[in-house]
Formats: structure tokens, sequence, C-alpha cells
């Protein structure tokens, strides 16, 4: 097994930790880093705000790819069962698409982010493509290969990975969904 890749067909790829997935998160996502309620009360927000959530969004630095989505707010897509290994990424969906948003099945007119843990225990990362609901895999050699000033430097390999799917306008958000990376 390498990076994310597992061979469990019931979408059980990363070990679980002691808290319980949130009656939020989807079912076949098993892939929670430790409840969105916990990491909304972490983060100051509120349940709501971040459910289905496997990692703090309001932690997240947007420092790469020249886009800010800081401000957006969950919205009706929904992602799940984040695999990540080498320099691909891919996902499923878990609920409403992008169709959500108006957007048609291969209208790329969202913004993929992604966001890694560094040495200082930061979650830095941001733009790195753009996405439709027909595409469920990315490339990422635009984070590895420096677009948008996209760095690794400071950060362990493997590393804690969280992705999220965000507006063009930056104003709505899917859920967030997070694994380990090893490059």
């Amino acid at each position: 097994m390498m990076g994310c890749e597992s061979s469990d067909q019931d979408g059980n790829f990363w070990s679980q930790q002691d808290n319980a997935a949130p009656a939020a998160a989807p079912a076949a996502n098993e892939n929670n880093q430790g409840g969105a309620q916990a990491q909304a009360a972490d983060a100051g927000g509120d349940a709501a705000a971040t459910a289905g959530d496997e990692a703090p969004f309001s932690a997240f630095r947007f420092s790469y790819g020249g886009f800010n989505g800081s401000g957006a707010r969950l919205s009706a897509p929904r992602i799940a069962n984040l695999r990540i290994s080498g320099g691909n990424l891919s996902y499923s969906w878990a609920g409403p698409t992008l169709s959500a948003w108006g957007m048609g099945n291969s209208q790329a007119d969202a913004i993929c982010c992604l966001f890694v843990m560094n040495d200082a225990g930061q979650w830095i990362g941001g733009k790195f493509d753009w996405i439709s609901t027909s595409r469920t895999s990315r490339s990422l050699s635009h984070v590895t290969g420096g677009y948008g000033g996209w760095s690794l430097r400071g950060v362990p390999n493997p590393c804690q990975a969280a992705f999220v799917i965000i507006d063009a306008k930056g104003s709505r958000r899917s859920n967030v969904i997070a694994g380990t990376w090893q490059r």
C-alpha cells in the first residue's frame, strides 16, 4: 500500500481515531480526522458551518495559486473518500455535485484547493487547478511544480493533506476531505 491507496472496498482508507464520524458526514466516508463538531469548537465556528469537514477550513492559509477562498461558506456539494498518493488525487461525490451551483457536468468552473500541514503545524496551500463534476481525479503536478508559488518546503513527507472545492467567486465551498499524502 502506498500513500492513501487501499484495496478496502468499504471506503476505510484511514486509521480511525477514537472520535466517531459525525452524523452529517457521508456514510461511505470513513476518512474522518476527528469529528466536525469538535473541529468547529476548536476553530471557533459552529457545527452547521463546518458539517462534514474532516479538517478545519477556518485554519487554512491560502498561500498559493493566486486565489483566496477563505471567506467561502459551506454549501451543497459533498465530496468523500480522498485518495492521494504520489502525484495524483481522487475523490468521489457523496451527495450534491457542482450542479448545485448551476454548473454543467463538464463545466470546469470550480477551483480545486489543496492544503498540507507543515512542520509548524499550520495548514498551508491554495488553488492548484480547475474542476468539473465529471472530473474526480486531478494531477498534483501544479503543486509539485511550483504553480502560483506552490512550495512544499517545510512540509514533511508523508504529510496531512486536505482537499476542498470552491466556486470561482470564493463565496461557496464543498465540505473538506482529508488524509495522509505520501509523495
